[in-house]
């Protein structure tokens, strides 16, 4: 048999999954050199304003962020994989998902300071947005954790839902065979039944058609016979004659 050889214009699968990691792969490392050098001071400035200096605004917001942008990435990703569509498309999907960590890239990238603009906006999210950076970790960890959950579970429950899938099919066929078993056993009961009953009745004409002569050579025997009759009756006769001459 001849392998199935991909659709035109598409390229083999091993190509499609190299390109999709490797361009995810570069995509994040041009978005942490953007958010190493260049947005820094923009995004403290986002948070800050946010924020307003208030330690508790700061853990609402943090937490806020750290769970927003990482459940939905990670959404968008999981659909990006499991989404029956051209590779292009997936891809796309794929680049938008990582689009939307940029928040949490600039945080990591101003927390760690590698560059100058980063450390000046460490120092101003310090000052104007305390608790920020950590509860934004907080949020961002317990929101993979559930969402690792979630996928996992709903793996398990597509594949719950294959097997179950399976096991009706299952059910369904051995039903199907035995209602087939029992029509053609109930068939041949029938044919018994009848072959049975076709043997009687041909036992009872049997019968019939040998008790009809019996009953034939039975009644000359019962009633006589019309010559010895008469016979018995001349013989009679004669004898009389013969006493009435003896008598003369």
């Amino acid at each position: 048999m001849s392998e199935a050889k991909p659709a035109s214009g598409a390229p083999p699968a091993w190509i499609r999954t190299v390109t999709t990691v490797s361009g995810a792969v570069l995509l994040a490392i041009v978005l942490f050199v953007l958010g190493s050098a260049l947005l820094p001071g923009w995004w403290a400035a986002v948070v800050t304003g946010w924020v307003g200096g208030v330690a508790s605004a700061g853990v609402l917001v943090g937490l806020l962020c750290g769970a927003v942008f990482t459940l939905v990435p990670v959404a968008i990703g999981f659909i990006a994989v499991r989404w029956h569509r051209p590779w292009r498309t997936r891809l796309i999907i794929g680049g938008v998902a990582l689009l939307l960590t940029l928040p949490l890239v600039l945080t990591i990238a101003i927390d760690v300071a590698s560059t100058t603009a980063a450390l000046d906006a460490k120092i101003d999210m310090q000052i104007g947005a305390p608790s920020f950076t950590g509860a934004t970790y907080t949020g961002a960890l317990g929101s993979a954790a559930v969402a690792t959950v979630l996928i996992l579970l709903l793996l398990r429950w597509r594949r719950s839902r294959k097997e179950v899938r399976a096991l009706r099919g299952t059910v369904a066929k051995n039903k199907e065979t035995d209602r087939a078993r029992r029509q053609r056993e109930e068939a041949a009961e029938e044919a018994r039944t009848q072959v049975a009953r076709e043997a009687a009745e041909r036992a009872k004409e049997r019968e019939g058609g040998a008790a009809g002569p019996d009953s034939q050579r039975g009644e000359p025997r019962s009633g006589g016979s019309p010559n010895g009759d008469s016979r018995r009756k001349d013989r009679h006769h004669g004898d009389q004659d013969a006493e009435e001459t003896s008598g003369q």
